[in-house]
């Protein structure tokens, strides 16, 4: 499915660029200056980034900005959902406050889902 495609091709790329700058930060001596394995660990990374660019090339440009808005809406939601069973285990929140809060967002992940149906075709 083009989704997981998309879904796995940007954690490739932000895994890499995570990995690129802590690698720099506690490996390399000099900044900007790579020692020669330093220097085909960069690149080997590099060609992994850039393999998974051309993954997305595949995919149709509005195709592919309404898949990444999508999983963009879906980590959001997540994120808040997260928040708020944080706030009600804490105690910040009662059960009770919290319940409408996941409601709504259940509501909208559910409509999220149901209005990019090209997402989850080949």
């Amino acid at each position: 499915k083009k989704i997981h495609k998309v879904r796995i091709a940007l954690a490739l790329i932000e895994a890499h660029r995570v990995a690129l700058e802590r690698f720099t930060d506690e490996f390399v001596q000099k900044q900007d200056e790579y020692s020669t394995p330093e220097h085909m660990v960069v690149e080997e990374s590099k060609q992994n980034v850039d393999n998974a660019k051309m993954a997305l090339k595949d995919i149709d440009k509005d195709e592919l900005k309404s898949i990444v808005s999508h999983l963009l809406c879906r980590t959001i939601l997540m994120k808040a959902a997260h928040r708020v069973e944080h706030m009600h285990s804490v105690g910040l929140i009662t059960e009770q406050e919290a319940t409408p809060y996941l409601n709504n967002i259940q509501n909208a992940f559910l409509s999220i889902s149901s209005k990019i149906p090209q997402c989850t075709k080949a």
